[in-house]
């Protein structure tokens, strides 16, 4: 059976292989143009309904035209030229069971296949806008909190006034108007612990997944319940600091090594990173991951920065709009 035939033609109702005889995508195509006529019908209905009207006045019209002016449809009379300006409604046919059901379940295919896209952009509309908000709230605060000491622009005054982290956040929240303050000895009362998963699955060194840790270190809880936490890099004063760089295998596992005094293979490297402060931009609630909902600014001496994968890349969010592609996982074995 060709294209025009399949269009035109039923599929066949007795109980030969339809798929082999008529062909599954004619089936389709075929009940398709009928869904389409049935929508057809509907608006054609409608505006027989409303030119109805219109008839039935022109042809009384025509009937009761002048004698000077007549024509050969003057000599009928009304009910004979109804018929010409009317259709019956009885000759239309009704939607059958399978155009209806037809009809239903390609609206259900369509809302199957697009409301999980929508949702989930939805749902990153919604994350970007509080990773704004957030980072904007933070790096206004830590302004503010240097302008009133006279040092604004100068974030090494900031992180060095008090190199505790416990009251560094302090002093920030009493800028922040934060409803709630903790460190760890009563962290509780803000909320208690929880996890947040890396932007990008990995080995934490010993085996298992990596998750973040600051969250639950100290914590400022804001009105609209984000979560502020703040970490130091200080050392003797100053924002350079030194940290040790561990050494992996092609695993991510550390390397022992007994003659390291930290136990593992690696070195020592310089860092010129003041602090971090990190916001959880709906606290608790998830997804709970660094590039998502939880986010790290780093400040050093001369500037805030959040630019990769560690940090949740704010600064591509806000370049771009949108947020970074993170990995799903599970928290648990590294595998």
């Amino acid at each position: 059976m060709n294209n025009r035939e399949a269009l035109n033609c039923p599929p066949p109702r007795h109980n030969r292989i339809v798929e082999r005889d008529y062909g599954f995508f004619n089936i389709i195509r075929y009940y398709g143009i009928r869904t389409v006529r049935s929508i057809q019908k509907i608006f054609s209905y409608t505006g027989d309904r409303v030119n109805n009207w219109h008839s039935e006045q022109s042809a009384e019209s025509i009937r009761l035209l002048p004698a000077s002016g007549a024509s050969v449809l003057s000599l009928y009379s009304r009910s004979e030229l109804t018929p010409l300006f009317n259709y019956s409604y009885h000759k239309r046919s009704a939607f059958t069971l399978a155009e209806v059901l037809i009809t239903l379940g390609i609206i259900g295919i369509v809302a199957a296949l697009t409301m999980p896209s929508l949702i989930a952009n939805y749902q990153e509309k919604v994350l970007v806008a509080a990773a704004k908000r957030s980072y904007s709230t933070i790096t206004n605060a830590v302004n503010m909190w240097s302008e009133k000491k006279g040092t604004y622009g100068n974030y090494e005054y900031f992180w060095t006034y008090n190199d505790n982290a416990d009251d560094l956040l302090k002093e920030l929240a009493t800028v922040l108007n934060a409803t709630n303050v903790c460190t760890f000895k009563n962290f509780n009362e803000c909320g208690g612990t929880y996890q947040v998963k890396q932007a990008k699955k990995r080995n934490d060194g010993h085996g298992n997944t990596d998750v973040s840790e600051m969250q639950n270190w100290n914590r400022a809880v804001l009105a609209d319940g984000t979560f502020i936490s703040i970490v130091s890099q200080v050392q003797n004063g100053s924002c350079t600091y030194t940290f040790f760089k561990y050494e992996t295998d092609a695993n991510g596992n550390y390397i022992k090594d007994e003659s390291s005094p930290t136990g593992y293979k690696g070195e020592y490297g310089t860092g010129y990173t003041c602090g971090y402060i990190g916001v959880d931009t709906n606290g608790k609630k998830g997804p709970n991951q660094v590039g998502l909902d939880y986010f790290l600014i780093g400040y050093t001496a001369s500037k805030p920065w959040s630019n990769s994968d560690n940090t949740g890349n704010l600064e591509y969010v806000l370049l771009h709009d949108k947020l970074i592609k993170t990995d799903k996982y599970t928290i648990g074995k590294f595998e």
